[in-house]
Order: structure tokens, then C-alpha cells, then sequence
């Protein structure tokens, strides 16, 4: 069986906010993250 790749996807900042409970992150609290997150790896944010 061949190998295949494991890839993950990063929803917590779709879904929070979506949330209807959830306080609303600005754009300019997840900007600074983002860069990280990228490096992370995830295949989509």
C-alpha cells in the first residue's frame, strides 16, 4: 500500500467565529498569528 500524506486543517478561526456566543476576533488579533500558523505546516487556515 502506498504511503500517503497526513494533512490537517486549522478551522478554529472560521469556526469561532461563526460562533454565535463567541466574541468576535478582530483582523488585527489573528494577523499577527497567522505567519505562525503557516509555518506550522497546516495544509489550509
Amino acid at each position: 500500500m502506498p504511503k500517503q500524506k497526513v494533512q490537517f486543517m486549522e478551522t478554529v478561526l472560521r469556526d469561532g467565529q461563526q460562533s454565535l456566543i463567541a466574541t468576535r476576533m478582530p483582523l488585527s488579533d489573528i494577523l499577527p498569528i497567522l505567519d505562525k500558523m503557516d509555518a506550522a505546516g497546516y495544509a489550509s487556515l
